[in-house]
């Protein structure tokens, strides 16, 4: 076949093991056809169109329940990608992003016009700090107990609880040159507050989807 011609011209002097079908041997993990299925499993290129494979499998599944068609009593039902449900977004694909984001905008809202109002009276960051977990996060996590949620996400939630601390506390990242910018510790700007890692009030750990 062409593979083992292939393979041959390469490696002239290879110890090439061939099927019935004169080809070589299948992987059933990324579909390649390799020499040494042993040492192949362990290797980035099978891990790599392992992921690749599954994920062109998903988009085909996808597209194929994207054809289904509902009907009652003759008529079509009307497909929805999203749609609130008790406040909550949900989606067709259980991707729980535009609820994160949705969430991440009423949050910053309610953030940003309570900060003001501490912060004119004085208020420090324990105080501050009482607040936000009271009112804001209350608003932040809303349905997050049934989450998904994936590193882009998480990364997300990271920036906005990190924002808020450094609000808190009066530090801020700041310039030190051209294209250089210095970051506050985020460890001690916590302790300051009395705070944790956004991670530990999620009620879920998270999924890696993407």
């Amino acid at each position: 076949t062409h593979t083992h011609t292939h393979f041959c011209l390469i490696h002239p002097q290879a110890d090439i093991v061939i099927n019935e079908d004169g080809e070589l041997p299948k992987c059933q993990k990324c579909g390649m056809r390799v020499r040494d299925l042993t040492k192949h499993l362990d290797t980035y290129t099978c891990k790599r169109g392992a992921a690749r494979r599954n994920h062109e499998m998903k988009q085909d599944q996808q597209y194929q329940a994207n054809q289904v068609k509902f009907y009652v009593d003759g008529n079509e039902i009307e497909r929805v990608r999203y749609f609130k449900y008790l406040g909550r977004v949900l989606t067709e694909d259980d991707n729980d992003s535009m609820c994160i984001d949705a969430n991440l905008r009423k949050a910053r809202n309610q953030w940003n016009s309570i900060a003001k109002i501490l912060k004119r009276e004085g208020a420090n960051s324990r105080c501050m700090a009482r607040f936000y977990l009271t009112v804001v996060q209350a608003v932040l996590l809303y349905g997050a107990d049934t989450w998904s949620i994936s590193n882009r996400d998480n990364n997300k939630l990271r920036s906005f609880h990190r924002r808020a601390t450094r609000y808190m506390t009066g530090s801020h990242i700041r310039t030190v040159g051209e294209d250089e910018w210095e970051y506050p510790d985020h460890d001690v700007l916590l302790k300051k507050c009395r705070l944790f890692p956004i991670d530990i009030y999620l009620p879920v750990s998270y999924t890696h989807l993407r």
